[in-house]
C-alpha cells in the first residue's frame, strides 16, 4: 500500500506537466479530500473514522459531453475508537463520465464507474475485491488548460478478505481537484 501511495504522488507532477498524445489522453487530474466508509459482515456493520484520500486521473473525450477516465484513488480511515486498525482501500476504476454544461463557467457533472480495490489493514489484514461508484461534480476553468473540481464519489463493493470472507464495503469520499487539459 505503501508502495503505490509513494508511486502514486511521484508520478504526480509528471502528470500535471507532461505534454499528452492528444489523441489518448485529454486531460489528467489530482484529487485529494476526506473518506468515510461502512463496512457490513456477518450482519454487523462498522462505520470508519473519517480519513483521507488522494488520487490521480487520466481522462480521453469521446466528444460532445461524454468522457472516460481510468484513475487509482488510495483512501485511509481508522475503524474507530474501539479497534486500533487503520484500513486502506486502493482503486482502480473505469468511469464513463458527462459533463452538462460544457461552456459554462460552471461545469456540473455526473459519472459511473466499475472499481477494483485492494484492501488493507495494519492488522495483517488484505483482500480484494470488485465494486461500482457514481460520481457527482463540478468544474470550473481557472487558466492555461487548468481546472479546479470539487467531486462527491460514492463506491460500494464487496472485499474478500483473507482471514473473514466477503465483506461489504461503502464509501463515500469528497474531493478537491486540480485538472490539466491537453
Amino acid at each position: 500500500m505503501l508502495k503505490a501511495s509513494i508511486f502514486a504522488l511521484a508520478l504526480a507532477p509528471a502528470i500535471l506537466a507532461a505534454p499528452a498524445n492528444a489523441s489518448i489522453i485529454d486531460s489528467a487530474t489530482l484529487r485529494f479530500g476526506a473518506v468515510e466508509g461502512t463496512i457490513d459482515a456477518f450482519g454487523a456493520s462498522l462505520d470508519t473514522d473519517q480519513g483521507q484520500t488522494f488520487g490521480a486521473a487520466i481522462g480521453h473525450d469521446l466528444g460532445g459531453p461524454f468522457s472516460v477516465e481510468l484513475s487509482v484513488d488510495n483512501g485511509t480511515a481508522d475503524l474507530g475508537a474501539f479497534l486500533p486498525i487503520e484500513a486502506n482501500l486502493l482503486t482502480y476504476s473505469a468511469s464513463l463520465q458527462m459533463e452538462v454544461n460544457q461552456d459554462g463557467q460552471l461545469r456540473p457533472f455526473v459519472g459511473v464507474g466499475y472499481d477494483y480495490s485492494q484492501a488493507s489493514g495494519n492488522a495483517d489484514i488484505e483482500g480484494s475485491g470488485t465494486g461500482w461508484h457514481y460520481d457527482l461534480g463540478v468544474r470550473t476553468p481557472i487558466a492555461g488548460g487548468f481546472s479546479l473540481e470539487v467531486m462527491r464519489r460514492a463506491h460500494e463493493g464487496d472485499v474478500d478478505l483473507d482471514f473473514v470472507g466477503d465483506v461489504s464495503v461503502e464509501t463515500v469520499a469528497w474531493t478537491l481537484g486540480l485538472s490539466k487539459s491537453f
